[in-house]
């Protein structure tokens, strides 16, 4: 069995992809289902609010954590889904930059060696 060629990500690649993904989620699987994943989703950003609170920080992610949490709590479920849609789709934008940004670096100081 042999793998199939990935090409590169691109900025592009990541938002087009992420877009399609919760198209396709949002038009195939029930409101019921959607809400429990919501909720579940949830949880992730819930323990690292704890976390943060409990080392008496406030951060982006309580902030984050309490904008999720007053959604659901007023029962716009898609609010909540939505906000944490464009928190992970900018987490992983961030890291393809970084990723990026360490390949740029790694070829500029190979140049400078030769």
């Amino acid at each position: 069995m042999t793998l199939p060629i990935r090409r590169e990500e691109s900025a592009y690649s990541i938002v087009s992809g992420a877009a399609i993904k919760r198209l396709l989620f949002r038009s195939f699987v029930p409101y019921p289902i959607r809400y429990i994943w919501t909720c579940y989703q949830a949880l992730g950003y819930v323990k690292e609010a704890y976390q943060t609170l409990a080392r008496k920080e406030l951060t982006m992610e309580v902030l984050d954590c309490s904008a999720i949490l007053l959604s659901l709590f007023m029962n716009q479920s898609k609010t909540a889904s939505n906000i944490m849609f464009m928190l992970d789709l900018g987490n992983h934008l961030d890291q393809w930059s970084l990723k990026k940004q360490q390949q740029i670096w790694n070829k500029s100081l190979l140049a400078k060696r030769k």
